[in-house]
């Protein structure tokens, strides 16, 4: 059965798969790497272009613990048509009594055909701190930008992915919402992952006092 980890471990390994995430488009193939998640046997790629469902089916299998990367020229038994767009997940699984079981998997990340002539990816998160302490009860929203790679286009808008979306190593310590609003829970330490539309993820050290 396609049973999955409990609800603890699920969002441990989303954060560890999600912290290696990142989808390029390079030439004529899609690149797309993730993070080790810890007794994964087993990684699934599915691909989509936007604005299509994605398929039942993974586009690329990956087996064996060490390999987190990935490499698509088709979709749809085609190549890649480079002025559109596309959008990607992985989900991790291990095998146990042979049925493959779901440990987690990573956002949606959305990348740009290197021919759009409307749109360029995103190349680097820019924070305006790495680390932020914050007394326990209080709130502190996050300041990011994003370096495009090519500043004559524009990002994707809102309706693919936002932005930003962020994700807390330890929601007992510091929790996060949808905005980059930290709320600082107890006293501790955590990091506050801040993910871009394709995937490229920064952190920030949050203190709480």
């Amino acid at each position: 059965s396609g049973s999955t980890a409990n609800g603890k471990t699920a969002y441990q390994n989303a954060l560890s798969i999600n912290k290696g995430l990142k989808v390029s488009q390079t030439g004529n193939k899609l690149n797309i790497s993730w993070g080790k998640v810890s007794g994964a046997d087993r990684y699934e790629v599915y691909a989509a272009y936007c604005g299509k469902k994605f398929g039942k089916n993974p586009v690329k299998i990956v087996t064996g613990a060490g390999v987190t990367t990935a490499v698509i020229k088709k979709l749809d038994r085609n190549k890649l048509k480079l002025k559109k767009n596309f959008k990607v997940y992985v989900v991790a699984y291990k095998t146990v009594n042979g049925k493959k079981q779901k440990l987690g998997k990573t956002i949606v990340a959305h990348v740009i055909g290197r021919k759009n002539a409307a749109y360029t990816n995103i190349k680097a998160i820019k924070l305006e701190k790495s680390k932020a302490t914050i007394k326990k009860g209080k709130t502190w929203r996050i300041k990011a930008t994003v370096v495009l790679v090519d500043s004559s286009k524009k990002m994707l808008p809102e309706s693919h992915a936002a932005t930003f979306r962020y994700a807390s190593s330890n929601k007992k310590i510091a929790t996060v919402n949808k905005n980059g609003k930290v709320k600082a829970k107890k006293k501790g330490t955590c990091y506050i992952w801040i993910y871009a539309k394709n995937g490229y993820a920064k952190k920030i050290k949050v203190t709480v006092q």
